[in-house]
């Protein structure tokens, strides 16, 4: 057997210039795009009729915008109180209505629907069980609120933090969190 001088060499430039232009085929990646726009359609008994809630993110310049509409009033939420939520998961928000309120100590035949989406957090930390909330009224009067379910497992029991946040107040979702956990 002979062996040449500088064929192992040989033999690796070939190896290296098959591999180089043989065509490959990049990584699989699955993505998931931004979302851009979800709409709901509810059908509510009257007064409030069919419900339409529409939330379009913040897109070519556009600022994001969520805008809640039935037969007895149409009301959007001011774009800086969806610029504060931490990380909201638009695609599975809901709406749920009721045709009675509770006023002056008793029930009243005043409908008001709330739209709830749920709060992951800022980024880096995961939470569980914590949705912004947005109440409107009969007349389409927007509230905001914040609600957690904390577990006891002492107790085997659940308690849940129901605060108002105001739009526009500057307090962070956190910060109203943290402070309600003791009452």
């Amino acid at each position: 057997m002979t062996i040449y001088r500088g064929s192992a060499q040989c033999g690796v430039a070939i190896l290296l210039a098959i591999l180089l232009t043989t065509p490959r085929a990049s990584a699989h990646v699955d993505m998931i795009a931004p979302l851009t726009k979800v709409e709901k359609v509810y059908a509510a008994p009257k007064p409030l009729g069919k419900l339409r809630a529409t939330y379009t993110s913040e897109e070519d310049g556009k600022k994001p915008a969520l805008v809640v509409e039935c037969e007895a009033f149409r009301a959007s939420v001011p774009e800086i109180g969806l610029e504060d939520l931490p990380r909201p998961d638009w695609s599975s928000f809901s709406v749920a209505y009721s045709l009675t309120s509770f006023e002056s100590g008793k029930w009243v035949e005043r409908p008001y629907l709330y739209l709830k989406v749920t709060l992951h957090g800022p980024p880096g930390r995961s939470w569980e069980q914590t949705w912004a909330t947005f109440h409107f009224d009969a007349d389409g009067k927007l509230t905001r609120r914040i609600k957690r379910f904390i577990p006891n497992e002492a107790t085997n029991s659940i308690r849940s933090i129901w605060k108002e946040w105001e739009i526009g107040s500057g307090v962070s979702a956190e910060i109203l969190l943290e402070s309600a956990k003791d009452e």
